[in-house]
Parts: structure tokens; sequence; C-alpha cells
């Protein structure tokens, strides 16, 4: 029976139904995401979506200072260099001091001594990650296939907004604002 009340009662449940089981893409639980990442993520999603068939799924958004922090803490576990992963040397040659200082300590006490770097390299205004300003996402890459992250990467080398970087552990393509 359609009468107005059932239909206004289906108008509320469609209406209540969250908007991101509409977004062309997944995100882990947690990350945060400005509105201007929003915007482009759903733009290269969907291009990505209709390409390949497949969703992306974002693994790292807008990042606290602690957050950023547990990334760096793991990268550097894994034996990377972030002094060339990062562009500004100075500021993570900083936060490598800071882990190498306080590592024998633990994870959390080298954790917080780089987040205690982070947070006072952005109140002198230096940003070692987009991550930390809402001007970059992470995007895994460990579920795509060659075919997959040549069309995503097509995608984004067409946007001349974005920047990509592949990274390797955990494998993901970090795409950041220009």
């Amino acid at each position: 029976m359609r009468t107005p009340a059932v239909l206004l009662l289906v108008a509320t449940i469609l209406a209540s139904v969250p908007a991101s089981a509409e977004l062309p893409y997944t995100v882990d639980d947690g990350v945060q995401l400005s509105p201007r990442i929003e915007s482009l993520l759903t733009r290269i999603a969907t291009e990505y979506r209709r390409r390949s068939g497949r969703t992306l799924h974002v693994t790292s958004g807008t990042r606290t200072p602690q957050a950023q922090a547990e990334a760096m803490f793991d990268k550097l576990r894994h034996g990377q260099n972030l002094l060339r992963l990062y562009r500004d040397e100075h500021a993570a040659n900083e936060i490598v001091h800071a882990f190498r200082v306080e590592r024998r300590r633990g994870r959390p006490a080298a954790v917080h001594a780089m987040a205690e770097v982070i947070r006072g390299q952005m109140q002198r205004g230096c940003f070692v990650s987009r991550h930390l300003s809402a001007g970059a996402i992470d995007i895994r890459s460990r579920t795509m296939n060659r075919s997959q992250r040549r069309i995503f990467a097509n995608i984004v080398g067409a946007m001349p907004d974005v920047e990509l970087l592949p990274e390797g552990a955990p494998p993901h393509f970090h795409l950041q604002l220009r």
C-alpha cells in the first residue's frame, strides 16, 4: 500500500542511510578526511571504479602528532630511511633522533618522544607530513594487481593538484595535495 504515510516512512528510512554507503571508496575505522580530500578522493575513486570495477580503500587521512609518530615509528622499525622519504630532511632527522634515543625504552616511550618533536615542529610551522595538515591520504595498494595500480596511477597522474608517491612498508599509495 503506497499511502502518503508509507511513502514518508520509506523516504525517512532512505534518508537515514549513511552517506558512506554511497561512497565509491571504503575507509578504515577512525580515519579522518578533510572536505577537500573527500572531494578529490570521490573523483579519483569514481573514475577508478569505472575503469577497474574495484573500490579504493583509504588506510590513513589527517593525523595527529601521535598518529604521525606511530606511523614513522613503524617505518623506522621496518628499516625505512625517513631521510629519503620526507622532503624536510632536518625535520625528519629530529624525529629519527628522538626514535634512536628512546627506542630501547620501548614503543610507547619512543612514540611519545617522537610525537613531542612533531608537536614542537608544528608550533614552528613545520609539518613533516601533509597528513598533519589534512592534505594527504594513503590508499591500500597490496590488493591491486599491476593493471589496477597502473590505472590508479594514470588517474592520479592526470590531476594537476595531486602528487602520487608509492610507498613500500606497508605497500600503499600516498596521495598529497600540491
